[in-house]
């Protein structure tokens, strides 16, 4: 059986170096954005384990996909606090 996500990753002004609170972690006004999909493979004989993992990510450089992108899934829109 093979599971699937795909999901964006967005720069924030938060180094990584320190704690912080989610709250005052905001997205970087043009910052890194990449594309990634990953897919596992488990077997039916071991459930709770992945028998491989693929991940791959791509630079989101064009305006348009980095605007549509960086709108909220629309799902969110059940979950007050997104």
């Amino acid at each position: 059986m093979i599971k699937s996500i795909t999901f964006t990753l967005k720069e924030t002004v938060c180094p990584k170096s320190e704690d912080y609170l989610k709250e005052e972690c905001i997205f970087k006004e043009n910052g890194y954005m990449k594309k990634c999909s990953s897919s596992a493979t488990v077997l039916k004989s071991q459930p709770g384990e992945a028998a491989s993992l693929t991940m791959s990510c791509q630079d989101v450089t064009d305006p348009e996909e980095r605007k549509k992108l960086s709108e909220p899934p629309s799902w969110a829109k059940y979950f007050s606090n997104w």
